[in-house]
Parts: C-alpha cells; structure tokens; sequence
C-alpha cells in the first residue's frame, strides 16, 4: 500500500472506519475514540472524539475523519485507538512534501 502524499500546508486527513465484529459491512461506533499524529521531529499530538471536535469529525456511523494541517516536511505517523464497546485500533502514515513553488 502506497502512503498518501500531501504539500506542506494540506491538511491531511486520515479516515478510520470501524464495522461490526459479526457483521463487516455495519459500521459501530466505540463508546470513546482518540486520533494521534506523531511528526517527524519526534513531536506527538492526541484528539478525543467529541460532538465539537474540529480535528476528529464524525463522517458517518463507525466513520470518522482525523485532520491534520500539515506544518512540518517528512513523515508522519498517526493512530486511532476506540475503547469500551466496539474498541479496536488502527495506524497508518502520511508524507509532507515541499512545495515545488517554494
């Protein structure tokens, strides 16, 4: 699986979809959700899932959304983690580039 790109300045956006461990096609939702993003300088960042978040949103049942306003050049590596009711987790990774123009 190739890892998604983004020009410094995106914002970047990992999705995480989360379905019934009897039914793979129902999406569920963890009674608590959190998104992390570490930087490639080492620096790490937590969300919790809320109504009013702005950096975890919720797309859809068991579908949510972390954003990410892309600061820094380099990797980066982000995890969901869900607990209590449907928990489970997720990770992944996204590369910040330069802008050619710059």
């Amino acid at each position: 699986m190739a890892i998604k790109s983004y020009v410094l300045g995106q914002v970047a956006r990992a999705r995480l979809t989360v379905t019934s461990s009897t039914a793979s096609t129902v999406g569920v939702d963890p009674d608590a959700l959190s998104f992390s993003v570490r930087e490639p300088d080492g620096s790490t960042y937590s969300y919790a899932y809320s109504a009013t978040s702005t950096s975890v949103l919720k797309v859809g049942t068991g579908v949510y959304d972390g954003l990410w306003p892309t600061a820094k050049e380099g990797l980066h590596t982000f995890g969901w983690s869900g607990s209590g009711t449907n928990q489970g987790a997720d990770e992944g990774a996204f590369f910040v580039k330069k802008r050619r123009w710059d």
